[in-house]
């Protein structure tokens, strides 16, 4: 069983996720999704980076309608990366 960890009164979840089409039904968009909305608390904060093959829209959705609030900030892959980075950290509030 998985057990929440609380950080104050901000669950921290780091994770690098592909979110691709899985196989045998659904997206590893809506799985992570539903992972996430099981172990975050009440009052959370999720920082999710993402290497800009798209599927982030789709999870990003699934969150809002789960009540996180939703910023992306674009970063390099590399310090010499010039812009538009491809690369994106994506960061979901709830009730803070």
């Amino acid at each position: 069983m998985w057990q929440r960890f609380a950080i104050g009164i901000a669950l921290m979840l780091l994770a690098s996720a592909s979110l691709s089409a899985a196989q045998g039904g659904g997206t590893h968009a809506e799985m992570l999704a539903a992972l996430v909305n099981r172990l975050a608390s009440a009052n959370a904060k999720v920082l999710i980076t993402c290497p800009g093959r798209g599927y982030r829209n789709r999870f990003s959705r699934l969150l809002q309608s789960s009540g996180f609030d939703f910023t992306e900030t674009n970063v390099p892959f590399t310090k010499d990366e010039a812009p538009p980075f491809r690369g994106r950290l994506l960061c979901y509030k709830r009730a803070m």
